[in-house]
């Protein structure tokens, strides 16, 4: 369950472990039923999902979020691509939608289905994967606080673990990235920048050496900016790669 389940979400997960003891295989009257298991919850939870009736899409998108990290990882990799598109879909025709919580969960369900795929730079150069990737970095430039930060946080979690195993793709994609918003930074437009240079004091000693270097410049290059905020915050993201 989330941390705070409402009654709408008691009532559908009802729902949702009736259908799967329907889809089970008839036991003896004596015995009591079992919990579904995380895979079991996960499968209807997808299915129901990709069913024409949406009207109770955020609760169950919320509930998925809350069942992705204990789904077998092979399943989330057997299935990454048909996961990848209902989830992509439902981010960008609700990513205007007034309810935050529902897409930041959107968002944190991504992040999750990208960190069970293998650490690989096979896998991580298929055009699909950095498809999905792209669109969690596309949602750093999100106004809301709430999905930018799961947008953000995924990103060193897959970072972070990618690092582990000097598996760069990512950090060469984050660092083109983040070299394209500080470029286009200026006095009166700086928001973006102010954004990413929060993202970039624990993003910054995750990146390939290469990228590490192009970011300092691009840092040490806004100290000419005349924005105080941003003079300060691209300073603690140098102090932070110098404490790393």
């Amino acid at each position: 369950l989330p941390p705070n389940p409402t009654p709408q979400h008691l009532i559908i997960l009802t729902a949702l472990e009736e259908m799967i003891r329907e889809r089970k295989p008839s036991s003896s009257p004596s015995s009591s039923p079992s919990l579904p298991s995380p895979n079991e919850y996960f499968a209807a939870i997808m299915t129901a999902l990709e069913a024409k009736d949406q009207s109770h899409t955020p609760e169950l998108v919320c509930l998925l979020d809350a069942v992705m990290g204990h789904v077998d990882k092979a399943i989330l990799r057997g299935k990454c691509k048909s996961i990848s598109a209902v989830l992509t879909l439902l981010l960008k025709t609700n990513l205007e939608h007034e309810m935050t919580a529902f897409v930041r969960d959107l968002v944190a369900c991504l992040g999750k289905l990208l960190l069970a795929q293998e650490v690989s730079s096979a896998a991580w150069s298929s055009p699909g994967l950095l498809k999905t990737f792209f669109g969690l970095l596309s949602c750093f430039r999100e106004k809301r606080p709430k999905v930018r930060k799961a947008a953000m946080q995924a990103t060193v979690e897959l970072l972070r673990l990618h690092v582990g195993k000097k598996v760069w793709v990512l950090g060469k994609q984050v660092t083109d990235f983040s070299v394209n918003v500080l470029e286009a930074c200026t006095a009166s437009d700086c928001v973006p920048t102010l954004h990413l240079l929060g993202f970039l004091q624990e993003a910054l000693p995750l990146l390939p050496e290469e990228g590490i270097k192009k970011l300092a410049e691009r840092l040490l290059a806004l100290q000419g900016l005349d924005n105080t905020l941003v003079l300060q915050a691209s300073l603690h993201a140098l102090r932070a790669l110098v404490k790393a």
